[in-house]
């Protein structure tokens, strides 16, 4: 089976490197969008860097990413940018991809899952995390609304927990958009395992969860 083309928005970073890496590995072909082809170097060594296509740019200049998308029909962009500015761009993002026929896994964070009450899990961990959280979730949720308002978009949004440095270990898979059972909740899971559960819904029209956000679990 051919494995689709990747596109990595923001594959400097923690995660996106990891993704980046990660694809490689599994035999997808895959282009890298960033401002600085030297970080991303640095992030992922030069045997993967030789074995992949690195534009230089922004995902915010609509006319590069434009140009991208247009070799990537068929693919899937992958979301690993920031938050500065992101309901903004992602909403053009989305566009950009849906006109292109082009897959997009965005990204969003746990406090948009569900709880079984219906509230967001943001409401709850406000009084652990802090008044941030409010304003961060509200951001990730609207950037769902604004993919599933896109016409003939096929995307879906991971949600996944805090994120650190660690190993990979397999251990963890995707789940539906509401909290799982308390022995199965992940309070904070490495880069490298929310790669692996990213890039097990590649793509997301074949996911279980297309169109719908996707939580983290212990299997």
């Amino acid at each position: 089976m051919t494995l689709p083309k990747i596109l990595v928005l923001g594959a400097s970073g923690g995660l996106g490197s990891r993704v980046v890496k990660q694809a490689v590995e599994k035999g997808h072909g895959v282009v890298a969008l960033v401002r600085k082809k030297d970080k991303l170097k640095a992030a992922v060594g030069e045997d993967i860097l030789a074995k992949i296509d690195v534009v230089e740019g922004s995902a915010a200049d609509s006319a590069t990413l434009d140009s991208v998308l247009k070799q990537m029909k068929g693919g899937v962009a992958v979301d690993t940018l920031g938050n500065d500015g992101r309901l903004e761009l992602l909403t053009q993002v989305a566009k950009q991809c849906s006109d292109a026929d082009v897959e997009l896994m965005a990204m969003g964070g746990a406090g948009i899952l569900k709880l079984p009450n219906g509230a967001y899990l943001w409401t709850v961990l406000e009084g652990v995390l802090g008044d941030w959280i409010k304003p961060v979730s509200e951001m990730h949720i609207a950037v769902g609304d604004a993919c599933r308002s896109t016409p003939n978009l096929r995307w879906l949004q991971m949600a996944p927990p805090g994120m650190s440095g660690g190993e990979r270990t397999g251990n963890i898979e995707g789940i539906a958009v509401s909290t799982p059972p308390q022995e199965k909740q992940v309070q904070m899971a490495s880069y490298e395992d929310v790669a692996d559960v990213m890039l097990a819904h590649v793509p997301p029209s074949k996911s279980p969860y297309a169109g719908k956000a996707v939580g983290l679990a212990k299997k």
